[in-house]
Formats: structure tokens, sequence, C-alpha cells
């Protein structure tokens, strides 16, 4: 808003002040609402708010090419923004770092009062709901110390308090949370590759473990580029589990306790190798074609036990089809490698494979169902049995879905047991 939008007859004049100064007054009055709102706010979750003005000694809040502005409305647009500042970090219990251009004493000042301080809770015997400013003063015996505290709070509301006291209907599960947050789990370093490590049942009471990877797609202006990941994975029990390049060929393939299962002609840049049950830590240097390590990485899996008497689901894998055509050629084929990829485009179909291991002969019951980000079920999801080699199967054709976060539920029931697992996909234009 500025004095432009107002129409001279609908603004009347305040004494001797212009029209332009009666505007500015109505509009710096909105602001001090809008300032009110987030300072409250911020008192609430005990946030302080430290400001910094960039502009230090500016002189001026327009520059050159806005000649129309003249130097009285300039000056007092300067002193409103920094106005703006001083108001948030004062009735935060902050501070100000405006009006210099030596911004180092102001940010020492704000870590060493973020680096010790003293919290204080206390129970109002009075414990207000009427939603108004309550003032709280702190007061010490020592004369040596500079007190500093929080001016006030404001209450909340009966309608608040009671809000605080019901129990949330809408908010989703916590599994669903949980699948939703590997979505943008955070990573450190400059994330060249992204991994999958999958699991499923092995030989001699051990878990078969693919660890699959694929360049993250290229950044503007950044010239790495990943070739190869030298992977060592070592048990919770400190003996190794594998070491080697993936992908890599003759003689240097990776040494592992089971079998190698990369396509090593087609250049697949994932290996299968057994692990015991437990902690398994995995290490990855990033090479470049040259061999130069670009970038490295540690990951912690757990690798579950499939030889107990529990019912156990394997990891889900997702296989992607950009077309009808990669379709066809892929859902009956055992040894198509997976995607590490977690998002997808609404024109692509979408398979999603996984084991159920019962114990003994039991078959077990195996259903799918999508759900919403909230974690409500959307519709069920048909599940092609297993057969011919090949695991369990939920087709997935996206086209209908409008773009967002998605859950895929699998399940699985013996007459003893069940077992849920939850898998999440972001879908793309």
């Amino acid at each position: 808003m500025n004095a432009e939008m107002f129409d001279g007859p609908l603004v009347p004049t305040v004494g001797n002040q212009s029209y332009e100064e009666t505007a500015q007054f109505f509009e710096d009055a909105g602001i001090q609402f809008d300032l009110r709102d987030v300072y409250s706010t911020a008192n609430r979750f005990n946030a302080t708010i430290y400001a910094l003005d960039p502009r230090g000694l500016a002189i001026s809040e327009y520059d050159v090419s806005q000649r129309s502005v003249n130097r009285r409305t300039d000056d007092r647009m300067l002193r409103s923004t920094r106005d703006t500042l001083y108001v948030l970090a004062r009735e935060t219990d902050g501070r100000t770092i405006i009006n210099t251009n030596d911004i180092r004493p102001g940010l020492d000042r704000m870590v060493q009062d973020s680096s010790g301080y003293y919290l204080l809770g206390y129970n109002s015997s009075r414990s207000p709901t009427d939603g108004k400013y309550h003032e709280i003063e702190v007061r010490v015996q020592r004369d040596d110390v500079d007190v500093r505290h929080r001016r006030g709070y404001w209450a909340l509301t009966e309608r608040d308090a009671e809000r605080a006291m019901t129990p949330a209907v809408n908010e989703p599960p916590k599994a669903v949370d949980t699948a939703l947050a590997a979505l943008s789990a955070p990573r450190s370093g400059r994330r060249l590759v992204r991994t999958w490590v999958g699991a499923e049942k092995g030989e001699a009471g051990r878990t078969r473990v693919t660890f699959l990877w694929e360049p993250e797609p290229a950044a503007g202006g950044r010239g790495d580029e990943a070739a190869r990941v030298l992977l060592t994975a070592m048990s919770d029990n400190g003996g190794p589990s594998f070491r080697g390049r993936v992908p890599e060929t003759g003689e240097r393939a990776g040494r592992g306790t089971g079998r190698r299962a990369a396509a090593e002609e087609a250049g697949d840049a994932s290996v299968q190798f057994e692990a015991a049950p437990g902690t398994l830590q995995l290490s990855l240097a990033i090479e470049d074609a040259a061999g130069d390590v670009i970038e490295r990485d540690r990951r912690t899996v757990e690798i579950p036990d499939f030889t107990g008497t529990d019912l156990v689901l394997s990891t889900p894998s997702f296989v992607r089809a950009r077309n009808e055509m990669e379709w066809r050629a892929l859902v009956d084929d055992p040894a198509v490698v997976p995607t590490a990829a977690r998002d997808f485009r609404r024109t692509e179909q979408i398979l999603i494979r996984f084991e159920a291991y019962a114990p003994g002969d039991a078959e077990p019951q195996v259903r799918a169902r999508l759900l919403n980000r909230g974690g409500e079920p959307m519709h069920p999801l048909e599940v092609r049995p297993v057969a011919d080699g090949l695991p369990y199967q939920v087709h997935l054709r996206p086209a209908h879905l409008p773009p967002g976060d998605y859950v895929i539920e699998l399940s699985a029931a013996s007459p003893t047991d069940e077992v849920t697992q939850l898998v999440a996909f972001r879908l793309r234009s």
C-alpha cells in the first residue's frame, strides 16, 4: 500500500498534515497491526528476533531511478523500515543491527546472547485466559549484571485454552509422517548421487542387501559428475560385509560375503551382497571418471531378520516406466533394476515390488492401498501375486492423481500375525 493508492476525497487531511502524510498515517497503522501478529506469535513460541539491516549507513530508501519521490517521503520511508526492525527486536527481547556498516559487534552480541541464558518457567496464580498482554518483571540481587528478559506475554484466550486441551483428530498418524519425511530428509554435502538400500531374505539365515545409486540431476554450473561409488559395508560386529566399487568389472570387482548381482556388462550401478541382521554402516566414496573422490557420505541402515517366526515384509522397490513400451518390457522381468528416485511424473507408470515372508509354508494375505498425505485411504490397489520368480507387484497409473505427496500402504496378514509398511512418493506434473 502507498500514498498513490488513495483517492483524495476519500482520505481526509488531519490538521495541517498533507494528503500524503495522512495516507502514510493509515498505512503505518496497518503495518503495526501486522507487526503485532508477528511478535505475538514469536513470544508465544519463545522466539527472539535479531534484526539486521544489510543497507548499513543508508541515507535513502529509494535509488536514483525513482526520481519522482521527494526527499521528505524518502526520509519517512527509510525511518519506517528501520522502525519495523526495531519494533520486532524490542518486543521479542532481541537486538537490532541497523544504521551501521560494522555488523561484527552486533553479531557477536547475538552469539553471546544465544550461547548462554537462563530459562525460567512459572505458573501464574491467576492463569489468565483473557487474551491480553501481561507484563513480566525479573529482579536479581546482584548489581554487576545486565538483566534482559521478555517484557511480558500474551495470554491465551478461553478458546485457545480449550483447543490446546482437545486432542487433535485430523493429524496424520506418526507412521505416515515418518514415511513422508523420507521424501525431504536432509543430506549433507552436495548430493551428487541418490541411493537406495533394500533387504530381502537371503541364504543360511542371512539377509540379501541391494545397494544402488543414481546421479542426481545436474544443477546449473556444477562440473562434478559421479562415475562410480566405492562402497564399504560394515556390520555391527565389526566385520566387513562388502567392499568394492559400484559399478565395477573384471578382477577389480567388489569382495562380498554373498553373490554379486550387478549386471556388469550393462553397467548397472547396483550390487547385491549378504549381511547378518542388525545395524549396517555404509561408507560411500563418490568418484569421478578419473578416479578422484569428489564427495563422501555415511549411512546407517537396519537389516531385518527374515528367519524368525514373525511375518515380515521386504523393502519395497520402485520401478518406473516412461511409456507403455517400457512397461511391457519390465513388468515380467525379474532382473530389472529398480530406481532410487521417489519422485515421478503423472505420465509415468510405477511398479512397486516386495516380498512377504511367513513362517513355515503359510501363504499370507497381501493388500495394498493408496493414502493421501493425511493418512486417509483413497482407494485400494491391485496386488499381483507371486508367480514365475516374480515377487508381489502393485501397478500404479498415477495419471488421474494431482501433483503432490502420497503414501502406499502394504500389508500382509496370516492367521496369527499382521504387518504393515508405508512408503511415500511424490508426483510432479
